[in-house]
């Protein structure tokens, strides 16, 4: 049974995405650029090389905060593991500002 997902986002300049949350846990590895993760309303700043974790169920949204460069999240998550045993879920959510 798989166990853990990875992937990869770029999220171009000024990139401010839609707030949602799902039962999986994921750490994210920041590989280029700076920006910032609202998590439950908590505004977490990050730059190139931090590693930061969402929490299951916590509703989240990423946000690319230059005008002029990408930013690059490389993140790995339990997600193959809650699908197999039925206790994945997800859905749009307003994480607050």
């Amino acid at each position: 049974m798989p166990t853990i997902g990875c992937r990869i986002q770029r999220l171009r300049p000024g990139f401010d995405g839609a707030g949602h949350r799902h039962t999986a846990s994921t750490v994210f590895s920041v590989v280029r650029g700076e920006g910032a993760t609202v998590v439950d309303g908590k505004r977490l700043e990050w730059a190139e090389k931090d590693t930061f974790a969402v929490p299951g169920w916590a509703s989240y949204r990423h946000l690319n905060t230059s005008t002029s460069a990408d930013a690059v999240l490389f993140s790995y998550s339990d997600e193959p593991v809650m699908r197999s045993l039925g206790l994945y879920r997800g859905e749009n959510a307003d994480p607050g500002a």
